[in-house]
């Protein structure tokens, strides 16, 4: 079987199943299974494959078929221009979370301070590594996860990422893991008394009814963690328990950056004047003007 051959055979039956991404999903897996790239691929069509090769190449397009998602077939995503490793113990990085970490490195452009930044719900690292990989030396991160495999993968990512040194990795529910006036250091073990200046997180925000919706549309979502997409029956559960942790946390100067669902802004916004009285709340708006980013302020 040859490249081409290995290509005509499997794009049929991946447009069969109903996946509208079938010739870039062939040629992912296949660039995955002969451990080379797209370019390769589409520049050496003639190029014939192993037994073993294709092999792989057949059981991972019938995982697709099943609509296995890619990512965890190859093992790997790519997020604002690093690949991470994702297993089902980590929710798959979205494109549209990348305007999350934008939105922190434009504050972080702003000021000269030694920044320290925890991420709530860390998963595979990816926000937290996409900003270690841009932010200035006087920035430390600390991330959050309750699910011990999901530390395991985001502890790797930082390993092949070569920024282990840049995170501290805690195992906590949301924010349960600290306490007033605390804050793990780049020291493991190491605590030291200092405000919260960055909270940043992508809760779950689906509602039940919501989430039900989108695994008809997107049948991938079924095989990644639930927990990382429904916040209970109206989609705000999580953020009502986060706020009323912040309440107890949040200090001067504090800033938080939230993903959020596009209908959650007067949610948010009721939940901020309720919990942090006095901050100051703004959205970044998506290409369909609804807020996708909430950054919160403590004066």
């Amino acid at each position: 079987m040859t490249i081409r051959s290995a290509l005509h055979s499997s794009i049929p039956r991946l447009r069969k199943a109903g996946i509208d991404s079938a010739s870039l999903d062939a040629e992912v897996i296949l660039a995955w299974c002969l451990k080379k790239d797209r370019v390769y691929v589409l520049a050496h069509t003639e190029k014939s494959l192993t037994p073993a090769q294709e092999k792989k190449f057949n059981a991972a397009i019938k995982k697709r078929v099943k609509r296995v998602p890619v990512a965890y077939i190859t093992g790997k995503k790519e997020f604002f221009g690093l690949d991470f490793s994702v297993t089902r113990d980590t929710l798959i990085p979205r494109p549209e979370t990348e305007h999350l970490v934008e939105e922190v490195l434009t504050y972080l452009a702003s000021t000269s301070q030694r920044t320290e930044i925890i991420d709530i719900g860390t998963g595979s690292g990816a926000i937290a590594l996409a900003l270690a990989s841009r932010a200035p030396k006087n920035v430390h991160i600390t991330t959050l996860e309750k699910s011990k495999k999901a530390l395991m993968v985001a502890k790797k990512n930082a390993k092949l990422l070569g920024l282990s040194k840049k995170i501290t990795f805690k195992k906590s529910d949301l924010l349960s893991a600290l306490s007033t006036n605390y804050l793990p250091t780049g020291q493991a073990g190491e605590l030291r008394t200092t405000n919260f200046p960055i909270l940043i997180s992508n809760l779950p925000y689906l509602s039940t009814k919501e989430y039900q919706t989108s695994i008809k549309r997107y049948p991938e979502m079924r095989y990644e963690p639930r927990a990382a997409f429904v916040g209970g029956a109206n989609g705000m559960s999580v953020f009502n328990i986060f706020f009323k942790q912040l309440s107890h946390l949040c200090t001067t100067g504090t800033h938080v950056f939230l993903e959020i669902g596009p209908k959650q802004g007067l949610a948010i916004k009721k939940l901020t004047k309720k919990n942090l009285p006095g901050a100051e709340l703004s959205f970044r708006l998506d290409e369909c003007g609804k807020p996708r980013i909430a950054h919160i302020s403590i004066p």
